[in-house]
C-alpha cells in the first residue's frame, strides 16, 4: 500500500516500465487499455500508464514484483503484438523523466491543441 497522499506518478517513479510503440495511425487511447486489459487479466499490477502521440508511444509502469511475469507475458501476448510494432523495457531510473511531463505538456507537444477559449481552429 503506497504511503499516504503519494500519487501514482510519485509511486511509479519506483517501477520499471514498458515503452510500446504504434504505427502513426493507431490509436493510443486503445491501444492503451487493450495492454492494460492484458495485464489486468494476468493478474499484474499496472502503477501508471501515459500516453506520448507526438513519438507514437505508450509507456506502463509495472510494479516491480511483477515485471518478469509481465515480460514474459508481453512477449507471448498476440494482443499486443497486433497493436504495438516494438516494444522495450525500462528501468524505474530511466523511466522516471518521462513521469515529469505533465498531461498539458504532453497535448501540446503532441501538437493536439484542445481547442480552448485562446486557440485558433481551422476550417
Amino acid at each position: 500500500m503506497p504511503p499516504q497522499g503519494e500519487s501514482r506518478s510519485d509511486r511509479a517513479k519506483r517501477h520499471p516500465a514498458f515503452r510500446f510503440f504504434f504505427n502513426p495511425n493507431e490509436d493510443l487511447r486503445k491501444a492503451q487499455g487493450m495492454i492494460k486489459k492484458v495485464f489486468q487479466k494476468a493478474n499484474i499490477t499496472v502503477i501508471e500508464r501515459r500516453n506520448y502521440a507526438q513519438e507514437g508511444s505508450v509507456i506502463v509502469w509495472i510494479h516491480k514484483e511483477h515485471f518478469e511475469q509481465a515480460h514474459a507475458i508481453v512477449q507471448d501476448s498476440q494482443v499486443i503484438r497486433n497493436v504495438s510494432s516494438k516494444y522495450e523495457s525500462l528501468t524505474n531510473k530511466e523511466a522516471r523523466h518521462y513521469l515529469n511531463t505533465t498531461k498539458e505538456n504532453r497535448f501540446l507537444q503532441a501538437g493536439q491543441d484542445r481547442g480552448g477559449p485562446d486557440s485558433e481552429r481551422q476550417v
